[in-house]
This record gives structure tokens, sequence and C-alpha cells, in this order.
């Protein structure tokens, strides 16, 4: 009782005591964890300043083995577009056929190179036999004889832009080096598209049974890519339908989508261009030239020539032509395709909209001639095809293009190179033959080659 008695004034103030310990608790627990924690933190330090100092020093880049490694994959990458380059070359020479008459002579003659003043008269003289062999390239129709395949006026060839060599040079003066190239060069373009359209029409024997039956247009362009044409008061580009299911007494057809054939500028852009010339008087002179290429900067390897095919065929074989033309040796790009029926009235069709036949200049022939029947056939279209040709340059400067020993064979003696896999050829295998992928003012859709629609128009 007595140890109580003396422990009552202590357990008077027993809650100070106990607030007091309360008190001092948490701070004595926090100075003894910051302590340890405070130790670790240094052990780490310490441990990644040992770690750092075992880095060794170096003046070269980090990563370097990476850097080597891209350097070298560009490297091999670069390698491989040369012998890209130099393999499309060598395709496109299998097609760079000389005249007999100046093959020996153009043996050592570099790409686009000097031509003696000799040559050129020589090949002035032989310009109308290449144009001539070009015009037999698709057994063309004789109507005294009512033989051939398809009907075809030779003096299309000689229509080309910017200039009509045959009637605008080679009949009133001989001809410069330069316009000789560029002579040759479209013959042998032109040559390219012709020998597509014979292998269309293979394994026929006339014009009643062959698939293309005629060549109304041939043409080869140059651009700017850059169109300035404008419809109905629009631009082109401007949101508008393709074309308008109501027909009404003063139906007009909206940016004439049903008409098959279209500008080239269009499509290849306005081939005149304009410098400024300063004169030996000091007054700036502006003188207006034509494209004769749509590409043709000199940090590329190749050229682009535009292309303009107009033809009467069976609807049926365009995904053929297509994938043929898409196969040449030139690179080829389809870049726009019309499509409309060419016998709207056989067709007992009375949808205003649907273009009526009409007989072109090069189409006239007496109605009772064969190929006039056999142009009578429902399943025959007017097919228009825009596309540009790659002409790929030399890989090493004062290449040739002709080779006496290969060159001086007959064209049908001559071996012809596979044709090649591009992106535009797996792109016209894609194309089903009961269906033609289309683009209308961006949008794609699919529309069937049973002829429901007044116009087929694909674009890229």
């Amino acid at each position: 009782m007595e140890h109580l008695e003396k422990l009552k004034p202590i357990l008077k103030y027993q809650f100070w005591i106990l607030f007091g310990v309360a008190l001092l608790l948490p701070m004595y627990a926090w100075w003894s964890c910051e302590g340890a924690l405070q130790g670790k933190i240094e052990q780490q330090k310490s441990k990644i300043k040992t770690a750092k100092g075992k880095v060794p020093s170096s003046t070269e880049l980090p990563n370097q083995a990476w850097h080597l490694g891209l350097k070298r994959l560009n490297q091999r990458t670069e390698q491989t577009i040369k012998q890209s380059v130099a393999s499309l070359w060598e395709a496109q020479k299998q097609s760079m056929a000389w005249p007999p008459t100046v093959v020996g002579l153009m043996r050592k003659i570099p790409w686009h190179g000097r031509i003696p003043a000799t040559t050129c008269g020589i090949y002035r003289n032989e310009y109308a036999a290449e144009l001539d062999r070009l015009w037999n390239i698709v057994d063309p129709y004789a109507l005294e004889t009512e033989e051939g395949k398809v009907r075809f006026d030779i003096d299309t060839l000689a229509k080309q832009e910017p200039v009509n060599y045959r009637d605008q040079v080679f009949n009133f003066r001989s001809p410069t080096p330069e316009e000789i190239w560029h002579a040759q060069e479209d013959i042998w373009l032109m040559q390219a598209i012709l020998e597509s359209i014979a292998e269309v029409n293979d394994g026929t024997t006339r014009i009643t049974d062959s698939y293309i039956k005629e060549i109304q247009e041939l043409r080869l362009y140059g651009g700017s890519r850059e169109s300035d044409i404008e419809q109905d008061g629009k631009t082109e580009g401007e949101d508008e339908p393709a074309y308008t299911t109501e027909v009404t007494e003063n139906w007009k057809p909206v940016n004439d989508t049903t008409r098959v054939d279209f500008d080239p500028k269009e499509q290849f852009g306005n081939p005149g261009r304009e410098e400024e010339v300063e004169l030996p008087s000091g007054a700036i002179e502006v003188r207006k030239y034509k494209s004769r290429y749509i590409d043709d900067a000199e940090d590329l390897p190749f050229k682009t020539r535009g292309f303009y095919l107009k033809v009467v065929m069976d609807h049926r074989r365009l995904p053929q032509l297509l994938i043929v033309l898409s196969n040449m040796n030139w690179v080829t790009r389809i870049e726009r395709v019309h499509q409309v029926d060419y016998n709207r009235e056989e067709i007992g069709s009375t949808d205003p909209r649907r273009p009526v036949r009409h007989e072109t200049e090069n189409s006239t022939s007496s109605s009772s001639d064969l190929a006039s029947a056999s142009m009578k056939d429902q399943n025959l279209t007017v097919v228009v095809i825009a596309g540009l040709m790659s002409i790929y340059k030399p890989p090493t400067p004062g290449a040739t293009t002709a080779s006496l020993d290969e060159w001086s064979k007959p064209a049908s003696s001559r071996v012809a190179i596979a044709p090649l896999e591009t992106p535009e050829t797996k792109l016209a295998c894609s194309i089903v033959h009961s269906a033609i992928v289309a683009r209308r003012d961006g949008k794609a859709c699919v529309l069937s080659t049973c002829r429901i629609a007044p116009a087929y128009i694909f674009q890229k």
C-alpha cells in the first residue's frame, strides 16, 4: 500500500507522460530509418561510380558497329539500284534496232551522240521504210484484198508530238542528229506498242476474228504533269459527280465522262514551256518550247514519254492488252483508261448518255466490205489508254545502242528478252476478267464489264 501511495502523484500525470513518450517515439523511428537509408544511398552511389569508372573512354562514335552496318547496307542498296538500272538499260537495248542501212554506221556512236551528216542523209531516205515496217507489225487490213487483221492508217504513225518528223522535217531537209535520235526513239516506243497489239491478236487469221480490229490513234507526248485544263467552268479536281442517272429533255453529260476521248494535257500536263533569253541588245525575249518528255531531270536514270492509244477492240480482251503493255521492255505505267460501247444502236440502247458510234477518218470504207461487217460485233468497245513509257539512260557514259553483229539481223530472228516483272505488271495481272477497278472523284469502285454504265473510266 505504501508503494501505491508513492505512485499516486505519478499516476495523476500519466496522460501527459504517455503523450510525451508518444511524441518522442516517431522522432526516434525517423532518425533511425533515415540513417540506415542514407547509408544504403551512399553505398549505391559508390557502386555506380565504380561501374562508370570501369567503362573504357574512347573518341569513337557510340554504336559504331551499328553505323558501319547501316553504311554497308546503304552501299549494297545503292549497288542494287545501279544493277537494276543497268539491267533495265540492257533490256531496252533489245528493242533499239536501227534501220539496216545505218546500223553499221551507228555502231560506235554513243547514246545521243553526234551523227555524221552522211549518216543523217541515209537515215532520212530510210525513214519512210521504217514507218512502213511499223505499220506492217499489226498486219493491217487491205480493202482491195480483204486480208489483214487491223484497220490502221499509216499516216497515224507520223503524227507524233511535238514534231511530225515525216511532214515537218524529212520531206524538206536533212535532219539534225538530235532529230534523228528523237525520231528513232519514237519508232522504238511505237514498235513496242504495236507488237503488244499484235500479241493480243496472236492466233487470229483475219479481221473477222481478231480481237483488236482498229487503231484509230497512236501518239506520243511530252508534258509537265501539271494540268491547267478547265472543264465546264471548273478547274480539274473540283468536286463534281462523274455522271448522273437523271435523263431530262435538256440533258447534258457532266464533265463529258461518256466521251471516250480526252485531252492528253489532262493526264500529262501542258507540254509548252517558256524561257527568258537575254538578247545581245540587252532586251529580254520570251521563247516558247514544247517539251518532248514528261520526266527529264538530270538526276533521274530515265526519261518518260507519254502515249495515247485509241483502239476498237473486244472488251473481253482489255485486261490482256493492259498486261501486255505493262510487260514491254520499256517500263510502262498505265495511267488512265476510258472505255465505251462501239455499237450502241445494235445493242438496242436508247440511253442518250451512250455515245453514238462515229466513223473516223481512219475507218472509212464501204459498208459492204469484210471489215465493216466485222465491226458490227456487239462485244466491241472503243478504248483509250494513256500511259508513261520510261526510257532508261545508259549506266555508263559513251554506251552505244546497237551492236553490228546483233542488230544487223532481221527483227524476227533476234532473241527476245524475258519480260521484266514490275509493280505495274503485278497491278495489271490483278485485274480480273469480269471486273475493272475504277476510280471516280477519288473513290474506288468496281464496274462490271457487262456494260451497265455509259462509260468505264479507271485512273490512278
